[in-house]
């Protein structure tokens, strides 16, 4: 295994560690407790995202090969991209490590604050910021302990003046530059590192080590230490950096959604109908009917009948369209209506026996179990015509939920417990080894998955990072449908659930 290097950074509270890269030498630096934030150079290679199992984390690292008792040394759970950065110009170069544990914060590992995005950018021009890593020094040589530099930072049209053709290509507003003068600045090892700023004993990250100008004539692509360094502004990123490290913050400061919703729009679709409404599909040998109540003490809706289906198996919703979803073996389709029961429409029909199914409001896409054909199959829910086989050889039984903050989408696994995979069914793992679950659903605001355990009589919720399991409740029985909020869970005996 090659030596990777140290990176700085992240979020709220922030933690210095180092990246170690298993098979390729490659340099980089991180930090938060339990995310990081680095350059998405750094968790990439070539076009491809990197192998969460090719990187470990260290913190506490203060030599490069050394190991010392203050050395703590994590797995990689997740590696984030952000969605618009470009390998070529380097925009949006930032990305966010999810780690399998928490990091400890000790007298050799500390936190840093993210930089307030409501400060005045401006005020960092001409001002002094620190740099840490392992990169490159004086000499050309790796470092073998973790060095730090104390570089100024310029603005816009003084960076230009470096060296216009360079930064003229790829500076953008979310970037800033630092260094050049006295030929101090990151160098080639330094990326994914942090700029940090000491404002009244405070340490606060600002920028991530992105890229400088390469020196001329040189067989080597060597940093060109006299020209600053341009680093990718953390501030600018904020909210999409709370959007994973405290999912249940980030929902409740956005705004909710409000007319057609764009793809760059950031705002609250889950809060975009405020309803408060939990829906129970009743099946009974004379009538099958989806009754509304209210969670919001409106009597008016409670125990209402909206719709009466040939059958059901499953409920899910489409929170940004405001529309409810169910399947109907015995037609062999999956119906959509909104949410008072009104435009019943037909999504996908035919050529499928659905059982169990769960909706992607986000990507726009609808998942569901053939029992028939024992696969999972996926289908655009703008256009169902665009359809595929997702997931090959499941129990027909199975029982799906997805994640879409998250991107995971989660399945029973036969009798053998729960798994969870990326969207796209790649990365597929065991995440609880435990038979007997009837039914799961997603926290969507703790990022937990809940379930039912017939074997345990309880209800349980996990947190995928940690495998941590947090208690519900015990003791009940019959128990198969659940549905969750924010702060509660709901489960029936035989009525399916959906919370709006």
């Amino acid at each position: 295994m090659d030596y990777v290097g140290e990176l700085s950074l992240t979020t709220t509270q922030s933690l210095l560690v180092s990246i170690f890269l298993h098979f390729q030498e490659h340099t980089c630096l991180t930090s938060h407790n339990c995310f990081y934030s680095t350059a998405a150079h750094c968790a990439v290679i070539g076009a491809s995202v990197r192998r969460k199992n090719d990187i470990l984390v260290f913190g506490g690292r203060k030599y490069r090969d050394a190991t010392t008792n203050d050395l703590q040394e994590l797995n990689v759970a997740k590696i984030i991209i952000h969605p618009e950065y470009n390998r070529s110009s380097l925009a949006n170069d930032i990305a966010i490590l999810q780690l399998s544990s928490d990091i400890n914060t000790t007298n050799f590992v500390r936190p840093v604050s993210l930089w307030n995005e409501d400060s005045d950018e401006n005020q960092i021009f001409g001002s002094q910021g620190t740099v840490i890593g392992f990169g490159l020094d004086e000499d050309d040589e790796e470092s073998d302990t973790l060095q730090q530099a104390t570089i100024p930072v310029l603005d816009m049209e003084t960076c230009l003046a470096y060296d216009n053709e360079t930064y003229g290509k790829h500076l953008t507003t979310k970037m800033f530059c630092a260094g050049g003068k006295d030929n101090i600045s990151a160098c080639n090892g330094d990326s994914g590192g942090g700029m940090f700023f000491n404002i009244n004993d405070t340490w606060y990250l600002r920028g991530i080590v992105s890229f400088s100008p390469t020196r001329p004539n040189v067989d080597q692509a060597l940093c060109d230490s006299s020209k600053p360094t341009v680093f990718t502004d953390a501030t600018k990123y904020r909210k999409w950096i709370m959007r994973y490290i405290n999912t249940a913050k980030w929902l409740k400061d956005l705004k909710p959604c409000n007319g057609t919703i764009d793809q760059d729009t950031e705002c609250n679709a889950a809060t975009r109908f405020d309803y408060g409404l939990l829906l129970w599909a009743l099946t009974s040998e004379e009538n099958v009917s989806i009754r509304r109540f209210s969670l919001n003490d409106d009597t008016a809706f409670n125990g209402r009948e909206i719709l009466s289906p040939k059958d059901i198996n499953r409920l899910d919703k489409d929170c940004v369209e405001g529309r409810l979803y169910w399947t109907e073996r015995v037609t062999q389709s999956i119906f959509s209506a909104k949410y008072d029961g009104t435009d019943k429409k037909v999504f996908i029909t035919k050529v499928l026996d659905p059982l169990n199914f769960a909706v992607d409001w986000i990507s726009r896409r609808l998942y569901w179990v053939d029992y028939e054909k024992e696969t999972i199959e996926v289908a655009s829910m703008e256009n169902p015509d665009l359809r595929t086989t997702l997931i090959i050889d499941v129990d027909g039984n199975d029982r799906i939920a997805i994640d879409p903050l998250q991107g995971k989408l989660y399945r029973t696994v036969g009798n053998r417990g729960i798994g969870w995979s990326n969207l796209d069914g790649s990365e597929p793992e065991l995440l609880l080894e435990t038979r007997g679950i009837k039914d799961i659903t997603v926290s969507i605001a703790t990022g937990e998955l809940c379930y039912v355990n017939e074997n345990t009589s309880k209800i349980d919720c996990i947190d995928g990072r940690t495998k941590e399991i947090r208690p519900i409740v015990s003791n009940v029985t019959n128990t198969y449908y659940l549905a969750a909020t924010d702060k509660i869970v709901f489960w029936s005996n035989y009525g399916r659930l959906v919370v709006l």
